[in-house]
Order: structure tokens, then C-alpha cells, then sequence
């Protein structure tokens, strides 16, 4: 099999297991009630939010969604040889510098769930860790957000690549970007569907997989 499609179902690979990750360690149901306890106890909106799906939330699953995020994110960056073999410029190969770097972060970033969650349980058994629950927060948010905003960047530059001709991949793809489907993705998850709130808060790995599966139907 020819090594670039090689490269590029790894890709689907990764999107596919970071998806199970994103479903086991972030699709909970929000507990509106316990989100107004939170807000009024002096807890921000999207802290509350956060917090509040996690008081039901079993540590086993919790944990397996950590995991296979450390374990599979070898994928994704295999997945990178098939965006190279495409690229001749060096927006394309900024983009892809700069994706290995977002990727280098990202299983910390998802990881970082994983705290957040045993602390919320912790908090609503005990009532009594706030700093602990408010510090693990901090820290989701320090590693979470140059991971998300490093890799939109690279997928951002890969596709203004495409645009400007520099990657040998059709049009379409450049402006249907990861970054572009993660919206759209999120759009969906406003809608009612089958199994809600699993994929809720899959929206990037989600537009990782349709990204890829083009990718794949460029090649073969």
C-alpha cells in the first residue's frame, strides 16, 4: 500500500480514536441546576458549566478517555507524512511545522479533562475543594488553549496553502479546513441527535475525521 494513503487513513485513525476519547472524557449531560448553584457560589458561567457535568461522571470512563488520547496521538503524527507529500511552499510547511506542535501539546490538553473531572466529583462529595477544583481548571485552560489555538493555526496556514496553490489538493479542501468543519460541526451539536451529549464535545477531532476521509479520497 502506498505509503502517503498509509499516512493519511493513520489520520482517520487518530480523529477516530480522539473522538472516543472527547465521548468518554467531556459527553456528559450538563446538570443545569447544579450549573445556577455553581454560578451563584461565585463559579463563571463556562467554569460551571465544565464542572457541572462531571458529578455523575464514572472515573473509569473518565480515565479511559485520558488514555487513548496519550496513547494514539502516534497517529496524528503520522498522519502528517500525507500532508507534506502534497505541500511545495512554505505556508504549507509552516502549517504543518506548526501542527506537530499543537499535536506535541494536545494529550496534556486532553488529559487535562481528566483532573478537572476527578476534582468536580470530589467537590460535590466533600464541598470542601474549591481551590483544588479552581486550580485544575486553571490548569486545563493553560495547556488546552495554545494546543487548540497552535493546531487551528497550522490547519489555518495548510489551508490558505491549498488556496494559494502551493498544495496540490483541490480547492474545496482548503476552505472546508478543519477549522471551518469544527464550526460547522459545532453548529450540529446544537441540534438534537441520536446518543446527545456524546459528540458535543467532539467537534475537532470530529472535523479531524471528514478532513482525512478527503484526504484519503485524493489519493486512492
Amino acid at each position: 500500500m502506498d505509503l502517503v494513503l498509509l499516512s493519511a487513513i493513520s489520520y482517520l485513525l487518530s480523529g477516530i480514536f480522539w473522538t472516543f476519547g472527547d465521548i468518554w472524557i467531556v459527553g456528559y449531560d450538563e446538570n443545569k441546576k447544579r450549573v445556577l448553584e455553581l454560578q451563584e457560589s461565585g463559579l463563571g458561567k463556562n467554569d460551571a458549566q465544565l464542572i457541572a457535568i462531571y458529578e455523575d461522571a464514572d472515573e473509569k470512563r473518565l480515565r479511559k478517555g485520558a488514555l487513548i488520547a496519550n496513547y494514539t496521538v502516534i497517529f496524528m503524527f503520522g498522519g502528517l507524512y500525507s500532508l507534506w507529500s502534497f505541500n511545495h511552499g512554505t505556508i504549507g510547511s509552516i502549517g504543518i511545522i506548526l501542527l506537530c506542535i499543537g499535536y506535541s501539546l494536545s494529550p496534556l490538553a486532553h488529559c487535562a479533562y481528566y483532573y478537572v473531572g476527578i476534582a468536580a466529583k470530589d467537590y460535590f462529595r466533600n464541598n470542601d475543594n474549591r481551590d483544588v477544583l479552581k486550580s485544575s481548571i486553571r490548569f486545563l485552560y493553560l495547556v488546552w488553549v495554545p494546543a487548540i489555538a497552535i493546531s487551528f493555526l497550522g490547519y489555518l496556514l495548510y489551508a490558505v496553502a491549498i488556496l494559494l496553490g502551493q498544495v496540490d489538493l483541490p480547492l474545496w479542501m482548503g476552505i472546508l479546513n478543519p477549522f471551518v468543519l469544527s464550526i460547522l460541526f459545532g453548529l450540529f451539536t446544537k441540534l438534537p441527535y441520536p446518543g446527545k451529549p456524546n459528540l458535543d464535545g467532539a467537534i475537532f477531532n470530529l472535523a479531524l475525521c471528514l478532513w482525512s476521509i478527503f484526504l484519503i479520497l485524493q489519493i486512492i
